[in-house]
């Protein structure tokens, strides 16, 4: 159908009529997929027929009929440099590894998360480390554990104060927060951008600078705030000229 209308469509397209003919096509993709012009983590299998579609129904969520094969991710080793304590939305605290560059799944990565202080201790992660780095289903890359050592490694202290604001963390199951909500900048930058966000309320022109803008200079603390915004007080942010101000004040209205 989509053929037919023209739309431009993966030619990669087989029917099989049993399993060892389904399993050697997702083994045959996985060897070529390094040379699409497109990154995949996966092979899609389906029911061909309609009825039997039909009959098979779906879950909440997805189709019976339907399963996707999902390969190894690519790993690579890199040293790792430094960790940031990163604060989200919620509060929770995120131990964030910076390490020397890698190239994994088309992508460069300098970043990859480290999830919690008890997975470094349990990976036995530590600074000026050799880490093993992989992009997990192509998309976030993560610390797996360590390659070697060497003579400059050093333990990963875990903090005691919110990097963002000062106030003491609390321990809730294996992660940090902060419970500073409504006075921590980084909690009030993050919510900022997530209600702007495209799965949110999609105002275009609100991303993660704009927003610690609206905190940092016009004061603003939560979302309510944002429908009070004139164009005077978007003339005061770096960036914004006439155009600018119209199309954020229009999406916010």
């Amino acid at each position: 159908f989509l053929k037919d209308n023209k739309f431009n469509v993966e030619k990669k397209f087989q029917l099989f009529d049993n399993y060892d003919e389904i399993e050697n096509a997702v083994k045959q993709i996985d060897l070529e997929k390094k040379n699409l012009d497109f990154l995949i983590d996966g092979a899609v299998i389906k029911l061909n027929d309609i009825g039997e579609r039909k009959l098979f129904g779906y879950t909440a969520k997805f189709p019976k009929w339907a399963i996707a094969f999902k390969y190894e991710a690519q790993e690579m080793s890199s040293r790792l440099n430094k960790v940031v304590w990163q604060v989200g939305r919620t509060g929770k605290i995120t131990p964030i590894a910076e390490i020397n560059p890698v190239e994994l799944a088309g992508a460069t990565v300098k970043r990859a998360t480290l999830n919690n202080y008890n997975d470094i201790l349990r990976k036995k992660v530590k600074l000026n480390d050799y880490v093993f780095v992989r992009r997990s289903n192509e998309v976030i890359p993560e610390i797996l554990g360590v390659a070697r050592e060497t003579p400059e490694s050093t333990p990963i202290e875990k903090i005691c104060k919110c990097p963002s604001c000062g106030s003491e963390l609390v321990e809730i199951g294996a992660n940090l927060f902060c419970v500073n909500t409504y006075h921590c900048p980084e909690q009030i930058v993050g919510r900022l951008t997530h209600y702007a966000s495209r799965d949110a309320m999609n105002l275009v022109g609100i991303r993660d600078q704009t927003a610690k803008q609206f905190y940092e200079v016009l004061g603003i603390t939560n979302v309510a705030d944002l429908y009070s915004i004139t164009a005077k007080d978007l003339a005061k942010l770096d960036g914004f000229k006439d155009k600018k101000i119209t199309n954020l004040l229009n999406a916010i209205q």
